[in-house]
């Protein structure tokens, strides 16, 4: 698993930068990891909001305070997966 975790960081960067494209800020910390902290405040939406909404479609986010949730992708989440949860993402910020 440990020579996976480049792609998963390459996979969590593509995220990152679609999200940040969409309006929401993105802190994925200081190191190059699997894991990003997002705010969806400045795309118009709360992070209980995004995790409820997005929980419709089976993915789920961790909410951390009213402005942040917390996204991981691991060894299960492919291409495909991202691909979904960003398409899943643009249609919650357009509706």
């Amino acid at each position: 698993m440990v020579d996976r975790l480049a792609e998963d960081h390459r996979r969590t960067e593509i995220l990152r930068q679609t999200l940040e494209d969409l309006g929401i800020k993105v802190d994925r910390g200081w190191l190059l990891t699997n894991i990003i902290n997002v705010n969806p405040s400045p795309a118009g939406m709360d992070a209980p909001s995004l995790a409820q909404k997005i929980l419709a479609f089976n993915i789920k986010i961790k909410v951390y305070n009213p402005s942040s949730n917390r996204m991981v992708l691991h060894h299960d989440i492919a291409s495909q997966h991202i691909d979904f949860i960003l398409e899943t993402i643009k249609k919650i910020l357009n509706n």
